[in-house]
């Protein structure tokens, strides 16, 4: 994963934390990676089956497991 986009999912990470410790109400989608599923370790992971409808190859169009925190 780009050394950004890293950033950016630990960001979001961390503040998916403060908001539950809020006590709020969440639900998070976010992509299938060993990366993502350890910053969410602590959380309850659901996968589901999100369908692309648009891809610039027309092979790549279809179903991807996605994960809710």
């Amino acid at each position: 994963m780009a050394r950004l986009i890293e950033k950016d999912q630990r960001r979001l990470a961390e503040a998916y934390r403060q908001l539950d410790k809020k006590g709020c109400l969440l639900m998070l989608s976010n992509s299938y990676s060993d990366f993502i599923l350890e910053l969410y370790a602590d959380y309850r992971i659901e996968q589901v089956s999100a369908k692309r409808m648009i891809n610039c190859k027309v092979k790549r169009e279809g179903r991807y497991p996605k994960r809710l925190f």
